[in-house]
């Protein structure tokens, strides 16, 4: 749901969402479909509409089937940051080195036990726990040291060009949208009247998850300007969606103490129901987490 409309049949995303969970079948599986044979799969986190977390993720779930026929060094992975899309890292080279060596060119002694990532925070075990059971369910998760703050956007601190909006399927009847007409494609908009601004404290130091309950209708009417405290805005473009969802903007190290989290008008069309900042790197359910009173 979040990646280009170019790349799927519009049908698919009939499954964007909330209705992920309905698609009949996953990446993992796709994979899959080359055991025995050997496969390399390369990616890069710097763009984030290529869905590293989740091609990790289903990554770990095919490796599964490799390591059960009991030729697990047929299946690597390898996503690497610090280079433009489509191009190799140098780090990665020998990775693809030697998976041509060994199957391609037969030569048997080389090593292609390749997991290459950057998601050590990431719980991939969890999302193929209940394999052999029959029964597709997440384990219950711990929720000690979960820390998790909310935010209805039309009790923020919100700007002129902001109006609200009310439907009865947002989280307190209400949303905010920029105004009719006014937008800030080019660059972040500038002074308090084209941004919503809510404060916030942190009790502990933790990697947090900004995620968004929006409702983005089409590719022209999806994306946002975001910071937090003094860091320059950075632009959250491809946030489509059906109907209200939540939809993860950006996942990052903060400090314990008193922050600020602005979100900027871009496109008039994109409304924001709530946000939930958490150090639970998964999304909310339902309506989430009640608000902080303000």
């Amino acid at each position: 749901g979040a990646t280009s409309r170019a790349w799927f049949l519009e049908d698919m995303f009939q499954f964007a969402g909330g209705n992920v969970a309905k698609l009949p079948m996953d990446h993992h599986e796709l994979m899959a479909m080359v055991a025995p044979r050997a496969l390399l799969v390369l990616g890069n986190p710097d763009y984030e509409w290529l869905a590293d977390e989740s091609g990790y993720v289903s990554c770990r779930a095919a490796h599964e089937v490799w390591k059960e026929f009991g030729i697990g060094d047929r299946f690597g992975f390898s996503i690497v940051p610090g280079h433009p899309h489509c191009q190799l890292h140098a780090a990665q080279r020998p990775e693809v080195e030697a998976f041509v060596d060994k199957f391609l060119l037969g030569q048997s002694e080389v090593t292609t036990d390749v997991t290459t990532h950057s998601f050590d925070n990431v719980d991939h075990a969890r999302w193929t726990a209940w394999w052999g059971e029959g029964k597709p369910v997440f384990p219950e998760r711990s929720r000690e040291g979960i820390e998790t703050v909310a935010f209805e956007a039309e009790t923020s601190n919100v700007g002129a060009h902001w109006q609200i909006g009310h439907d009865d399927q947002a989280s307190s009847g209400a949303y905010a949208a920029a105004r009719t007409g006014t937008q800030s494609i080019a660059e972040a908009p500038t002074g308090s009247e084209g941004v919503l601004s809510m404060p916030f404290f942190l009790k502990a130091d933790g990697n947090y998850a900004v995620f968004a309950r929006l409702d983005c209708p089409t590719a022209d009417d999806d994306s946002f300007w975001m910071k937090i405290d003094d860091a320059p805005f950075e632009m959250l473009n491809g946030l489509a969606t059906s109907g209200w969802s939540w939809v993860k903007l950006k996942q990052l190290p903060l400090k314990a103490g008193a922050h600020t989290l602005t979100i900027g008008l871009r496109e008039d069309g994109a409304k924001l129901d709530k946000i939930s900042l958490s150090n639970d790197p998964y999304p909310p359910e339902g309506m989430g987490e009640p608000a902080d009173a303000r």
